[in-house]
């Protein structure tokens, strides 16, 4: 069963596992030890936010992202994304940024009410996959593949 780990110093460790048939499985090890919740069967991308101390999937297929509380395992809401979602970031302040893939754009997601705030249109970078974000200056780095391109923009 092949195994993603992630994780940072101020927030769990958590892992995803694939197994046939089943979909995804996410597993983190919290104080009380470690749970399992059931994640979308395509779940490309797993954050951990800290502003709201939740997990995020973000599933392709069915073009939405999935807020998980680390400490019951539990799908808290699933919020729609109106596109393909590829890769996330947090701002560690309440706010996720996730490229969306087939639309050309990034949506901004309040992590806490989990509804999404407002969408950025990056046509000139088209079709983006990666996404990184500098926290301190508040920008955001995307790069695509058609054209191979990379932008960067203000997030306020």
């Amino acid at each position: 069963m092949p195994w993603n780990r992630g994780g940072s110093r101020c927030g769990p460790r958590f892992y995803q596992r694939r197994r046939a048939g089943q979909g995804d499985h996410i597993r983190s090890k919290v104080a009380e030890g470690v749970g399992e919740a059931d994640a979308d069967p395509d779940a490309g991308c797993i954050i951990y936010d800290p502003g709201s101390k939740r997990f995020f999937t973000f599933n392709g297929d069915n073009k939405n992202a999935s807020a998980i509380d680390p400490a019951t395992g539990k799908n808290v809401e699933t919020v729609d994304l109106g596109g393909g979602p590829e890769f996330a970031v947090a701002d560690g302040r309440g706010m996720i940024y996730n490229n969306l893939e087939d639309k050309n754009e990034v949506v901004a997601i309040d992590s806490r009410n989990l509804q999404v705030k407002s969408r950025l249109p990056i046509a000139l970078v088209g079709a983006p996959t990666a996404i990184a974000m500098d926290r301190e200056h508040r920008r955001l780095f995307v790069a695509g593949r058609e054209p191979a391109m990379f932008g960067g923009d203000e997030c306020r």
